[in-house]
This record gives C-alpha cells, structure tokens and sequence, in this order.
C-alpha cells in the first residue's frame, strides 16, 4: 500500500491536523497514517463481507467491529506521538460508529450498494459479499477521517490533545460530523475499497488475512477476534 496516493479527503483531515500541529509531522508519518487507514479498512471487508449472508444485513455486521476502529484510533495516536488511554479510545470508537451508522447508515448503504450492483448484478452470494465487504472498508475509512477531524478540532480548542472530558469529547464528535460532508467521505471511502481491488490487494487480504497492527502482522484465521500474537482485536 506504500506508494499509493492519498485520496484527497484523507490527505485534507491529515493536512488539517498537521497544521493544528505546526507542522510536526513528517512525510513519513503522513504516510504511516494513511497506511494504517487502509490496513484496518481491509480487514474490516473481509471479516464485513464473510459475516453479510444477505446485503440488508450489511451495516449490521460493521457495528460489531468497534475494536477495529479505537485499535485503528490507537495506531493513529502512537504515529503522532500522544499517548491515551484505551477505554478512551473505546468510547471514540463506539460514539463515532454509532453516530456514523444511526445517521449515515442508510446512505452508506446507497451509495455502495448502487456501485457495487452495477458491477455485480446477477452474481448472487458474490452480490452479497463485495457489498458486505464494500460496507466494512467504508465505515472504517469514514471513521478514521471521523477521528482525524476530531483531533484538529481538540488540538486547535484545547491547546493540546486533552481526552479527559467525554462529554465534551462527545460534544466534539457531534460537530465533526455534523461539519463533514460525510456523502463525499463516503464516496472517496468507495472509491479507495475499489482501488484495493483493482490493485489485488483486497483479493490478497481474504486469501491472506494478517493482524492490522504494523509492529506485528501475523498471520490470523477467520473469525479471529483477537490477535494471538499481539493481542490486537480484529473485528
């Protein structure tokens, strides 16, 4: 995934937040966050597209994978060099998904579904699948730029990355998304799943499923929860 372009909403919310930091972070860095998204975006497709039986059900089955999203927030924050505690991140992760799927859910599904039927009309369980796994990626892509929002906002407010208030971190969520064009995140989380699979990547994921986490990469089984190497959650 190295070496890819960055989609511009992402490189925006990236951007956003390197400013509210003066500048601190490096291209590396930059590039490491970006990375990460898409890691744990593909992991969410796969596990998204084994659990959608039907794709009514799709959303559904993201709502069940809040750990990958506070693990996603968790490899974010040690790129950037801050340090929060896990049960915080817990509550991000959670706030943010249900926000997102409560409110988004139904033009989430729309705007795949749509992409993907066009595609696969006809294909039957495969229909069921890509749009499960097209479903995943999206929310946790959306979720990300959710959450890199979320730090500008507490940065440039707070002076610092202050976690220790969850209402006003709830408060701060609600704002974020309320001030993103969340259709266009959507749309740019789509088109990013259908890179992956054009470039194989996605194809590489289900043949080969790894823990997300960049320090470890181990190989996992489906339906894992857990990394057994390293502990990370996987759905």
């Amino acid at each position: 995934m190295n070496g890819e372009r960055i989609k511009p909403i992402l490189y925006s919310a990236i951007m956003a937040l390197q400013d509210s930091m003066n500048d601190a972070l490096t291209a590396s860095q930059i590039e490491q966050i970006s990375d990460r998204v898409k890691r744990y975006a593909l992991v969410s497709a796969v596990s998204s597209g084994l659990a959608s039986a039907v794709p009514g059900v799709a959303v559904l089955t993201v709502v069940t994978q809040t750990g990958l999203v506070w693990a996603l927030y968790l490899q974010i924050n040690k790129t950037i060099g801050i340090s929060t505690k896990e049960n915080v991140l817990k509550f991000l992760g959670s706030a943010v998904m249900t926000n997102l799927i409560t409110n988004f859910g139904a033009q989430i599904l729309t705007l795949v579904g749509a992409s993907v039927m066009s595609c696969l009309l006809g294909a039957g369980t495969l229909v069921s699948f890509v749009m499960g796994a097209c479903v995943g990626y999206v929310c946790i892509y959306t979720a990300a730029i959710v959450y890199l929002n979320l730090l500008t906002r507490v940065k440039k407010e707070k002076g610092t990355f202050d976690f220790s208030d969850t209402e006003t971190l709830k408060r701060f969520v609600k704002n974020v998304m309320e001030g993103m064009n969340i259709k266009e995140a959507i749309k740019e989380a789509r088109e990013s799943f259908h890179d992956a699979r054009k470039s194989g990547a996605f194809r590489e994921a289900r043949r080969n499923p790894k823990c997300p986490n960049p320090e470890c990469g181990a190989s996992v089984s489906s339906g894992q929860k857990f990394c057994s190497h390293c502990g990370s959650p996987l759905k």
